[in-house]
C-alpha cells in the first residue's frame, strides 16, 4: 500500500511494494536454477487493469503492471538459457472466491458484468488452464515475453469496471 504521509510527517518514505509484486519477485529470480534449461516455460499472472485505471485497486494495479514489467524483463535475461517466460490475464470466471472478492457474487452484478464482454460470456476456469497449457507447450516455443488476455475480449471494451 502506498504511504502519503501527513504534511507534518517529515519526508516521504519509499512505498512498499503491494504484496503481488513482491510474491512474484520473490519466487521468481531466485527459482531460476530450479528450471529445467532448455525449454522451460514459466506463466505468471496477470489482472487486464495493469494496462489501465480501475477504482479502488490502485494498489493492486501497481502489482499487476509491475508483475508484467517483471515478466518482460525475465523473458529477455532467461531466453538465452532456452526458459521461456509469458504471463496470462484471465478475464471473468464464475467462482466463490472470485465473484465474493471482485464483487460479482449476485445474479444483478453479473448481469452488468456481462454488458462488458463483448463474447457476452464469462470464462471457465478450464479456458484458463488452457491458456497456460498452451504458453507451456512447444506449440508457444518462440512466444516469450507476452501476455495471453483471456477474457472474451473484456479488456478491449472497457474492462471488468466498466461503468455499463
Amino acid at each position: 500500500m502506498l504511504d502519503f504521509p501527513a504534511p507534518s510527517a517529515g519526508p516521504p518514505r519509499a512505498p512498499v511494494p503491494p504484496p503481488g509484486l513482491t510474491a512474484t519477485f520473490n519466487v521468481g529470480p531466485p527459482s531460476s536454477p530450479l528450471l529445467p534449461k532448455p525449454g522451460a516455460a514459466v506463466a505468471t499472472r496477470v489482472a487486464a487493469y495493469a494496462w489501465g485505471a480501475a477504482p479502488f485497486v490502485s494498489p493492486s494495479g501497481a502489482a499487476k503492471a509491475g508483475v508484467l514489467s517483471l515478466t518482460r524483463s525475465l523473458a529477455i535475461e532467461w531466453a538465452s538459457f532456452g526458459i521461456r517466460v509469458n504471463a496470462v490475464s484471465p478475464g471473468a470466471v464464475i467462482t466463490k472466491n472470485a465473484s465474493g472478492n471482485l464483487g460479482y457474487a449476485d445474479a444483478e452484478s453479473q448481469e452488468r458484468l456481462l454488458h462488458t464482454i463483448p463474447a457476452r460470456r464469462f470464462g471457465t476456469s478450464e479456458e484458463m488452464a488452457l491458456g497456460v497449457l498452451y504458453l507451456s507447450s512447444p506449440a508457444a516455443s518462440y512466444v516469450t515475453g507476452d501476455c495471453l488476455i483471456i477474457d472474451g475480449g473484456q479488456w478491449l471494451h472497457a474492462g471488468m469496471f466498466a461503468q455499463t
